[in-house]
């Protein structure tokens, strides 16, 4: 994801099974899981980047449609993560950013 096109990802991004080599990630707020990506590489979506955004408990409004889709790179599926994380939160006045990398 270091060497892809879009902003640099705002939380902490893991693979999603380290040791294996899939490009499959998952996000993090401090302990947090906010959403998934990984790279589709057969089908229609063949060659896209897949977003989804995580469940977070405390959250009872869902938060902006859509919830998931695809981008062309692994740093915009981020992107879109991070965005919909962030406006959900926000939606039910729940704290968020501990785990920000850029926190002032």
């Amino acid at each position: 994801m270091k060497d892809d096109p879009g902003p640099e990802p705002r939380y902490k991004w893991t693979y999603t099974w380290p040791g294996e080599n899939h490009k499959d990630y998952v996000g993090y707020d401090g302990d947090r899981q906010i959403g998934r990506i990984f790279f589709d590489d057969a089908g229609p979506t063949k060659g896209l980047w897949r977003w989804a955004s995580g469940y977070i408990k405390e959250a009872k409004k869902r938060g902006p449609i859509p919830h998931n889709g695809y981008k062309p790179s692994a740093r915009l599926a981020a992107q879109a993560v991070e965005d919909h994380y962030e406006a959900k939160m926000q939606e039910n006045n729940l704290p968020y950013g501990h785990g920000k990398r850029n926190i002032t």
